[in-house]
């Protein structure tokens, strides 16, 4: 459950989250999806500078709580300064996640996956810090884990938007990946069929779960009134990966969208039986 996810996803997995809690996941929801769209569109002119008034804007009004005209007639603004002051959410994060989506004012391009990471830290670590603040005040244990399971996540709408990020001009996935199987950014957008293209999504979707397998964790550390959210969140965030999987080469033409079937049944999955591990069951 993280910000600028599909906002079906981010939404149902909030309806999991305790009632005093879901203004601020809807507060930083609208602050990540307004800030990722400024970074969308391509090439269009002035989108670095748009991008740099807004990052300054933002700066000013965490300086300021939000009380002054720095955040006047910015409604997204003034509901995420209430909720970075009043959760304790730590301006830092907040910055790790500006940071990281500057990156995507420039051609992604990343030659291996050990150049790919910081980037999935910025924008996919870096929120899930400041989602699990918004639900409680959290062990450093707890923030580690926290972080891998935002990479996870991640790395998983990576996998899963591949065309949309090409219609950007945007390929995330490793270029020491393509080059494995043998392939050309110019065949991960063409239409054919190609077994080649195939092998890669297997991999990276392999990839993804084992980055998963890393992250999930963190369910065991978060607070019990939380555990349903998060598990909820983690479920849908990983779901698109069996459509990638199974549609192979098609994958790359379409969003993997996950189901309302199976969003309905992950909710109550995740209502009914929330995640008990030794870290949980050790709390006082």
């Amino acid at each position: 459950m993280l910000i600028s996810v599909d906002g079906r996803a981010y939404w149902a997995a909030s309806c999991c989250a305790p009632q005093a809690v879901r203004p601020h996941l809807w507060a930083a929801y609208a602050f990540g999806r307004h800030a990722d769209q400024l970074v969308d569109g391509g090439d269009r002119p002035g989108r670095a500078e748009e991008f740099e008034r807004w990052a300054e804007h933002l700066t000013a009004a965490l300086e300021d709580g939000g009380d002054s005209s720095s955040s006047a007639g910015d409604p997204i603004t003034r509901a995420l300064t209430h909720t970075v002051h009043s959760r304790g959410i730590r301006v830092e994060d907040l910055m790790a996640y500006v940071d990281g989506l500057r990156m995507d004012l420039s051609p992604a391009h990343y030659p291996t996956f050990a150049e790919l990471r910081p980037y999935l830290r910025a924008v996919g670590g870096a929120p899930a810090r400041i989602l699990l603040r918004v639900f409680e005040d959290p062990s450093p244990a707890a923030e580690q884990a926290m972080t891998r399971l935002g990479e996870a996540a991640q790395f998983t709408d990576i996998v899963c938007d591949i065309a949309e990020d090409l219609r950007m001009g945007r390929l995330y996935l490793p270029l020491e990946d393509l080059e494995r199987f043998g392939l050309t950014r110019d065949d991960i957008a063409s239409e054919h069929s190609s077994a080649a293209v195939r092998e890669l999504l297997r991999f990276e979707v392999s990839r993804a779960r084992e980055l998963w397998e890393e992250g999930l964790d963190a369910l065991d550390l978060v607070h019990p009134t939380s555990r349903a959210a998060w598990q909820a969140g983690a479920a849908l965030l990983r779901a698109p990966l069996d459509r990638v999987e199974r549609r192979g080469n098609q994958a790359v033409g379409a969003k993997a969208w996950t189901t309302a079937p199976r969003t309905a049944a992950i909710l109550v999955r995740s209502l009914l039986h929330p995640p008990v591990g030794a870290a949980v069951a050790a709390r006082p």
